[in-house]
């Protein structure tokens, strides 16, 4: 299972698989990791480290297979989704696969680029939790890439990620995302893409 804390919010969170702890110290945002654990059936939750509280809960099973576990964040909540990870056919011999996951709750709907090129578009706030084809790692070569997000309702520029070499030895299985919120500027909370291994 890998684990992305994309809430931008300041709670300190454990996660607990069942009744197991995952975490060694509180999750913090931008946190990610990753768990190995046997197929079967899960309580996934997340609880406030100071308080104890409950402040999130998603049963699941789980199969022999690659998960992801995504915290993320609204105004009102926090919350998560665990979704098996699914892999497009792709007549790339890289081994290489990549998706991207729009996980800001103020940018709006947002436009991927790679290079010059649109590679997923019209993508907004945690829209694999309604639709998980948007989940999809799809093939990719492997090469020297740059990458922008877009706002679909203005054209700005909202972040940039310039000359990431992309190839099989930290992975072969990577997640770009837009993470933080455009309300806070250049700030450590503000809009960033960033690139996970997640394999």
């Amino acid at each position: 299972v890998s684990i992305l804390q994309a809430s931008p919010s300041d709670i300190p969170m454990d996660l607990y698989f069942n009744d197991t702890k995952i975490n060694t110290s509180a999750m913090t945002y931008p946190a990610a990791g990753y768990k190995s654990v046997k197929a079967g059936n899960y309580v996934f939750s997340l609880v406030n480290s100071s308080t104890g509280d409950t402040i999130a809960q998603q049963t699941d099973s789980l199969e022999s297979a690659y998960y992801s576990l995504i915290v993320d964040d609204t105004a009102s909540a926090t919350n998560m989704v665990v979704l098996q990870d699914q892999f497009q056919s792709s007549s790339s011999n890289s081994g290489l696969f990549l998706r991207y996951l729009q996980l800001s709750p103020d940018a709006g709907p947002v436009d991927f680029y790679i290079n010059t090129s649109i590679a997923s578009e019209d993508r907004s706030f945690m829209d694999i939790r309604y639709d998980p084809e948007y989940a999809i790692f799809n093939g990719l070569d492997a090469g020297e890439y740059d990458f922008t997000a877009i706002s679909e309702n203005t054209g700005d520029t909202l972040a940039t990620l310039s000359d990431v070499t992309i190839t099989t030895q930290n992975g072969n299985a990577y997640t770009l995302m837009l993470r933080g919120l455009s309300s806070h500027g250049t700030d450590s909370l503000g809009l960033k893409l960033t690139l996970q291994a997640n394999y």
